[in-house]
């Protein structure tokens, strides 16, 4: 998966509806082609991720990241590994999607 998709599964599964951003493209031939695009926040680019890591867990004493790495069996060597585990202990702990969908994000 690319780091849109993950960043875009994570929004989903915390109930984070995305923003729609309308565009304006011209093309080679002098066309000008507009509509609308959702976008989500990207969770791979640093402000968000460390945001992520360090998000604190409602009637927790951990991290989101502190959760995530204790709970993994496996290396986590890049932000995608992160991703996809974070990803993991949403589907099943409602106070992690809650933490994220609270949380204010950058978009890109």
């Amino acid at each position: 998966m690319t780091n849109k998709d993950l960043s875009r599964e994570l929004c989903e599964i915390c109930g984070i509806k995305g923003k729609w951003l309308e565009y304006t493209t011209e093309t080679t031939d002098g066309c000008v082609n507009s509509g609308k695009k959702r976008i989500f926040p990207d969770f791979t680019q640093p402000e968000n991720f460390v945001k992520l890591f360090e998000l604190d867990i409602p009637g927790s004493t951990v991290t989101v990241g502190a959760a995530v790495c204790f709970c993994n069996r496996r290396n986590l060597n890049n932000r995608n590994d992160f991703l996809e585990a974070a990803i993991q202990q949403a589907k099943y702990n409602k106070d992690i999607r809650q933490a994220i969908k609270s949380e204010v994000w950058k978009y890109d």
